[in-house]
């Protein structure tokens, strides 16, 4: 089923589901599995593309190779590419984008590619170095189906942002976290728990006494 959504925000959903179809992410489909979707938007004011999963990852193993469909105000769809929430993309996303970039961490062993699913960091010791990895890099990724926005790429001046932290030529920093003192629905304080949950190793809590928070989030089942 389909939740109910007002006029602008299906039109971003029938937007956002084209270029999906015109990116080849997403197929037709008639798969008996229906998950609702829906559309944020981002501070950029662009439109996010989101799908509500929890009943399918409810019932997915581990690594499993379930395939949910998609379905639009019009038609259904199904994902040729990982969805965003599914239970194992990110364990997956990790291993490919590996994969991907395998060959080019053999080709320049002088210098430090890390990667965090879909976060890339490659460090060398000139620019000179940097421009010659670039292109490799771009090739690989691309020779695996991926794509890199180029809007994200930061390699001009520090600090560079990656995970969290500002990478400055000598120190590497926190980026600032912003606290809301006015918690007044579910998303604000899952945006507050989330900040918490991103700080919890330098204030020294454990995933133990964090849990009781996040427990709030569960609601009562008896409601």
């Amino acid at each position: 089923s389909q939740w109910p959504l007002p006029k602008e925000k299906l039109v971003a959903l029938h937007k956002l589901v084209q270029e999906q179809l015109q990116q080849g992410h997403i197929e037709p489909s008639t798969s008996p599995w229906n998950t609702p979707v829906f559309v944020i938007k981002k501070k950029s004011g662009k439109w996010r593309l989101l799908q509500d999963l929890q009943k399918v990852n409810a019932v997915m193993e581990s690594m499993g190779s379930l395939q949910p469909g998609m379905p639009s105000p019009t038609k259904g769809y199904q994902w040729k590419v990982l969805p965003q929430g599914m239970k194992n993309s990110p364990t997956i996303c990790q291993w490919y984008v590996a994969q991907a970039l395998s060959g080019v961490c053999e080709q320049f062993p002088e210098a430090y590619c890390y990667h965090y699913m879909d976060d890339i960091l490659v460090a060398a010791s000139t620019q000179d170095g940097l421009l010659r990895i670039q292109p490799r890099l771009l090739a690989a990724l691309h020779s695996y189906g991926l794509q890199v926005a180029l809007e994200k790429v930061q390699q001009q001046h520090p600090p560079w942002k990656y995970l969290g932290v500002k990478i400055l030529d000598q120190t590497i920093q926190h980026q600032e976290v912003q606290f809301s003192d006015s918690i007044k629905t579910l998303n604000d304080a899952q945006k507050l728990l989330g900040i918490i949950c991103w700080l919890h190793p330098y204030l020294g809590l454990t995933t133990t006494q964090l849990s009781l928070l996040f427990n709030i989030l569960k609601g009562d089942r008896k409601l």
